[in-house]
């Protein structure tokens, strides 16, 4: 096994995710071993390990084969065991809101509206029974590198409602847009997992990873192939930091509270400055962008081309270079 990289210190939104990777891994049929767990995760077997019992402490019911594989055994049970405090309960939710839908999550979600029924509105948990079956057919043909069938899939575009064998690789927009090569024409494209019939998964392996295309997705929700990376770091007030998890949920990683406790930073990659523009230019007295001179640029000339510029240039808020 290769050596496993230092990690930096992970923040609580950050071992969450692992382990909600970790759960998606164990719903497979074939499970893994420690090792092989521990190289997807980028973690130590003894991480793996210890995360293992973490998820059995929190009620889900962990299998292991005669191989050494460990597996996820009925993942929809929600034992009356299991206990979150509001707390808990709230950054479980704030996790799970940048985390693409799918059985496993939905079925965490059903253990802390157990939990929390009382408490719903506050904590503001929306469950959802109708996660369909084929999502996670998706899920499990990534896994495990075999092509499926799109069965009855409503094209748009073609006004068609026909099947189609793809080889899937990945996903986009929260899940809700599989990124896969279309067998036929040997070409990449995204699908709506909306418009997908139902999914029946084949034993043909994956073999089309030349046509595979680097199709990235940003904190503000832009996926695009290939992108050019740029970098944006903005100080946050209370109310903006709030605003932004709620209206851009994929950020909520990027977020990390200053020493003041008042104030936030928020850094990351982004490949366009459209959606984090719309954003700053409605809560300038709550954000300043630091360093990011295109980033400035293009917010400028967004303001001259508004409304906003007379405002701006008789003495409205500013946009600082720090």
């Amino acid at each position: 096994m290769p050596s496993v990289p230092k990690r930096k210190p992970e923040n609580d939104a950050g071992k969450l995710h692992r382990l909600f990777r970790l759960l998606v891994l164990l719903s497979t049929k074939q499970g893994f071993t420690l090792e092989e767990l521990g190289e997807k995760l980028e973690v130590t077997p003894r991480t793996v390990r210890r995360d293992l019992e973490i998820i059995s402490s929190a009620g889900f019911s962990v299998g292991q084969r005669k191989s050494g594989r460990r597996f996820l055994v009925e993942p929809a049970d929600v034992p009356s065991r299991v206990t979150f405090d509001p707390n808990e309960a709230t950054l479980l939710r704030e996790a799970l809101l940048v985390y693409p839908d799918r059985p496993v999550i939905n079925a965490l979600l059903k253990k802390l509206s157990t939990l929390t029924r009382t408490d719903e509105d506050r904590v503001g948990l929306i469950i959802s029974n109708r996660i369909p079956e084929h999502v996670h057919r998706l899920e499990e043909s990534i896994v495990q590198k075999k092509q499926v069938i799109l069965n009855d899939y409503r094209s748009a575009s073609s006004a068609t409602i026909r099947n189609r064998r793809v080889e899937p690789y990945g996903f986009l927009d929260g899940g809700r847009m599989l990124v896969a090569v279309e067998v036929a024409s040997r070409t990449s494209k995204q699908w709506k997992v909306a418009r997908i019939g139902s999914v029946t998964l084949t034993d043909t392996p994956a073999s089309l990873e030349v046509y595979y295309e680097d199709i990235a997705e940003d904190p503000f929700g832009t996926h695009v192939k290939n992108p050019d990376r740029m970098s944006l770091k903005m100080q946050l007030s209370l109310r903006a930091a709030e605003l932004l998890k709620e209206e851009y949920p994929r950020t909520i990683p990027f977020i990390k509270a200053e020493k003041s406790g008042n104030t936030f930073l928020f850094e990351a990659d982004i490949f366009s400055f459209e959606p984090a523009g719309r954003f700053v230019l409605g809560l300038m007295n709550d954000i300043e962008v630091l360093g990011s001179s295109d980033f400035l640029a293009h917010l400028r000339g967004r303001i001259k081309s508004t409304s906003l510029f007379d405002q701006a240039s008789g003495g409205g808020p500013e946009l600082d270079l720090r």
